[in-house]
């Protein structure tokens, strides 16, 4: 089972750690972050290959909506999950060359507040205004640390 880590006494009262052992756990921190995302938030997902970036999506998913079929947008970069209470927006920007590709594919036309944008490899867009981060770091034994940080609004 996931737990939190107990954060140092440095560490912001913004920001949530996770200590994750497999792809369930990771998206059950998914669930856990979902309960604090509103409409309008971006969400900036960093992590390695492998790391559990769409896992954490997939947990995600489960909570806002849950008849979705999460699958990696690699290929087609955006995904769209409509049928719960909020729209999701999964973007794979693994991809892209640049900062200014995030924009030639039409990412501003999904930022009108309606939903939740969900931005994997997020790192490679630049400023894109994101309202929530979440980094996955892989340790060696193979678990993950999770640290997500949605600001003063959490």
């Amino acid at each position: 089972m996931w737990m939190p880590r107990a954060r140092s006494r440095e560490s912001s009262k913004d920001m949530g750690q996770y200590i994750t052992g497999s792809a369930e756990e990771t998206g059950a921190v998914g669930k856990d972050i979902a309960a604090k995302l509103k409409k309008g938030d971006i969400v900036a997902i960093r992590g390695g290959l492998g790391a559990g970036k769409t896992a954490l999506v997939r947990g995600i998913a489960a909570r806002i909506s849950p008849e979705a079929q999460v699958t990696s947008p690699t290929f087609s970069l955006v995904n769209v999950y409509d049928g719960g209470e909020i729209p999701l927006y999964h973007f794979d920007l693994y991809r892209l060359e640049g900062a200014d590709d995030l924009w030639s594919i039409g990412f501003d036309d999904y930022m009108d507040g309606s939903g939740i944008c969900l931005v994997e490899w997020s790192e490679r867009s630049g400023d894109m205004g994101e309202t929530v981060r979440v980094d996955i770091e892989e340790e060696p034994d193979g678990t993950r640390i999770i640290t997500a940080d949605g600001g003063a609004s959490w």
